[in-house]
């Protein structure tokens, strides 16, 4: 293994480089998310209970119910909680081995048809790309699902079909946007005529859904109506013209840099190139199967109805690889398609540097001392998930359970005695949206809790401090860094 490690040294060198470039601001850019300490969270508590019959402990009137649509995710998670400790540092990491994995493979798969040199500028594209950069550095399962995406081509290129069935299959148990990569999969081995292996291929995939569903029945007899309920809220389960609305106004989204909650860097120049690479596909043979793969993908994407914008990494890999096809095709001399491909890789790192210098200044190691500085980790806590780094497992709450009060025939007041939470930690975030509540898509309908919070906060806390905090003070992001957004801290005049 370490001579083949030494024969691919170029690859090597450069996977070192993106690993010790990257890990230096692993956890400052981008701004924490709160699906990442929504994960880890669901993982710690899985860890402690040592079953996957339990459901996240900031949420108790929220509706949530135990799955094991995420398990090998949150296995792999539990092992490296277990190593590094239960840190943002911690869960980014596991993204960022990944990533770097993906780009050994995505050179292998380049090397199979193109130079050394092209294939490490190929790899560089992948490397130097922001979303993928912005994947690497974010502790959801994206980097994960990429690499078994890669992997996987470079598998069938490699014609070794039974560990692509492997790989995939287990993809299933980390996302469901894994569907999206197996139905890219399937269209390339129906490319090939590869008929034989298609029919394995699909009989992996069911049994593999089949016990993932029977493993989801066994925790939670009503998964299904759980699921579609679930799914509602996030457009799964709409009509056909609204999901076209919907999967429209996505990408448009994307191109102007709008978002709700996550970061949404500039990908513009990656439109260009994949209009102009997709309409010269049609008239090269050789490229249709990665036009193919992008037209499979937006289908995936379509049918999923779930239109995250984190999930628009895996068309990246499939950009470069028909950008290089076409290259291939059209000219005949190597120095051109070298030059070309600089001229990429160059257009890359100056679209990458502008995103980094402008994406949203934020520190969470401070945020998390400065509410530290006044809650100790063991106090139990009405507050924003994105301070769960803050608190020991099953002490935060989180403001969603709100929206469920009366739904459950609970008062606030109630909800904070039964729960014991002794400090109430409030961003003016909050007073905003009930004041603008076209963003009550964040955190649901706040203006059903916010007079009963407010008169609650009037009548039974006395302020134990404050911080100004405009990274982390809002979660939506064009008003990061816009403004002043303070922090709070209400001590409940009686513990519990």
């Amino acid at each position: 293994m370490l001579s083949n490690l030494i024969k691919q040294k170029n690859i090597v060198f450069l996977i070192l480089i993106f690993f010790i470039v990257n890990i230096i601001f692993l956890t400052s850019f981008p701004f924490i998310h709160s699906d990442e300490p929504w994960l880890s969270g669901l993982s710690r508590e899985i860890s402690i209970e040592k079953t996957f019959n339990t459901t996240e402990t900031f949420f108790d009137l929220y509706p949530r119910h135990p799955n094991s649509l995420k398990s090998v995710f949150i296995i792999i998670q539990i092992i490296f909680l277990k190593v590094f400790g239960y840190s943002i540092f911690t869960f980014r990491l596991i993204s960022l081995i990944f990533s770097s994995l993906s780009l050994f493979f995505f050179y292998k798969l380049l090397k199979i048809t193109y130079s050394e040199l092209s294939s490490l500028i190929g790899s560089s594209l992948l490397a130097l790309n922001i979303q993928f950069i912005y994947s690497s550095h974010f502790a959801r399962q994206e980097a994960l699902i990429l690499f078994i995406f890669i992997l996987s081509l470079y598998l069938i290129d490699n014609k070794k079909y039974t560990t692509l069935n492997l790989a995939i299959s287990i993809s299933f148990w980390i996302h469901p946007n894994s569907y999206i990569i197996a139905l890219i999969i399937f269209s390339i081995l129906f490319y090939k005529n590869a008929y034989k292996e298609l029919k394995s291929f699909v009989l992996f995939c069911s049994l593999s859904t089949l016990l993932l569903i029977a493993t989801n029945f066994m925790l939670n007899i009503n998964f299904i109506k759980n699921y579609i309920d679930y799914g509602s809220t996030l457009g799964v389960t709409s009509n056909i013209n609204s999901r076209f609305l919907n999967f429209i106004s996505f990408f448009k989204k994307l191109y102007l840099e709008i978002s709700g909650t996550y970061y949404v860097p500039n990908i513009k120049i990656y439109y260009y190139i994949c209009l102009v690479s997709t309409s010269l596909a049609v008239f090269i043979k050789e490229s249709r199967k990665y036009l193919l793969s992008i037209l499979m993908l937006l289908l995936g994407i379509f049918i999923v109805g779930r239109n995250n914008a984190t999930s628009i990494i895996f068309i990246f890999p499939l950009i470069i690889l028909l950008f290089m096809e076409i290259l291939d095709n059209i000219f005949n001399k190597k120095r051109i398609k070298i030059l070309l491909l600089s001229l990429f890789l160059i257009l890359t790192i100056a679209n990458t540097t502008i995103n980094i210098f402008n994406a949203p200044i934020n520190d969470y190691s401070t945020y998390i001392s400065n509410i530290n500085s006044y809650v100790s980790k063991n106090s139990k806590v009405l507050c924003n998930l994105n301070a769960e780094y803050a608190f020991n497992n099953g002490n935060l709450f989180d403001f969603r359970n709100l929206v469920y009060l009366k739904e459950n025939n609970i008062s606030l007041s109630e909800y904070i005695k039964k729960n014991k939470i002794e400090y109430i930690i409030l961003s003016n975030e909050i007073e905003y949206i009930n004041n603008n509540r076209q963003w009550n898509i964040v955190y649901g309908d706040v203006s059903s809790y916010y007079d009963e919070l407010d008169t609650f906060i009037k009548t039974n806390c006395s302020l134990e401090g404050s911080f100004i905090s405009n990274d982390y003070g809002i979660r939506i992001v064009r008003y990061i860094n816009e403004g002043i957004w303070n922090i709070n801290i209400y001590k409940v005049k009686n513990s519990y």
